[in-house]
C-alpha cells in the first residue's frame, strides 16, 4: 500500500514513501527466503523501518495539523522512532524480542490511526451522504 502511495505523492513524500515501501518489501522477502538468518537482518531492517516510518508520520502530522487526528500521527511517529532506536541500540539481543512485540505495537497504532477517519465519517451526516453518493447506486439513500 505504501508503494502505491509513493507513486501518488509528490516531492519529498514520494521518496520517503518509496523508501519505506521498499524496506517493507525487503523485510518480507528476507523472512520468507531464510527464516533463521533473516532474524538478524529483519531486526536491522525493522529498526530502520520504524525510524523512517516515524519520520514520515511526523511529517504527515505536521502537514495535516489543522485537521482532526493530526495529533495521533505525531504520537504514532514519536512511538515509531523510539521503537526503532530501542531495537538499534540493543542489537543483536533485540532480535530475540523485537520482531513480535514491537511489530504488534506498531500494527496496533497503525490500526488506531487508520480507524480515525472512518469514525469521523460515520459520525458526520455530510460524510454519510458522500459515502452513499459514492456507492454502487449513487443518489439512493438507504436510511
Amino acid at each position: 500500500m505504501r508503494l502505491i502511495w509513493a507513486f501518488q505523492a509528490g516531492g519529498l513524500g514520494k521518496g520517503l514513501l518509496l523508501a519505506i515501501g521498499l524496506l517493507t518489501l525487503l523485510a518480507g522477502l528476507a523472512l520468507l527466503a531464510h527464516p533463521l538468518f533473516a532474524a538478524g537482518v529483519l531486526t536491522i531492517l525493522l529498526a530502520v523501518y520504524f525510524i523512517l516510518d516515524g519520520i514520515g508520520e511526523l511529517a504527515a502530522g505536521i502537514r495535516l495539523r489543522p485537521a482532526d487526528g493530526w495529533g495521533w500521527l505525531l504520537f504514532g511517529g514519536i512511538v515509531s522512532i523510539l521503537l526503532g532506536l530501542m531495537i538499534w541500540g540493543q542489537f543483536p539481543l533485540s532480535g530475540l524480542w523485537a520482531v513480535g512485540i514491537l511489530l504488534g505495537i506498531k500494527l496496533f497504532f497503525i490500526g488506531l490511526i487508520w480507524s480515525q477517519p472512518v469514525r469521523r465519517c460515520v459520525r458526520s451526516p455530510k460524510s454519510r451522504e458522500r459515502l452513499v453518493i459514492g456507492s454502487a447506486n449513487p443518489g439512493i439513500r438507504q436510511d
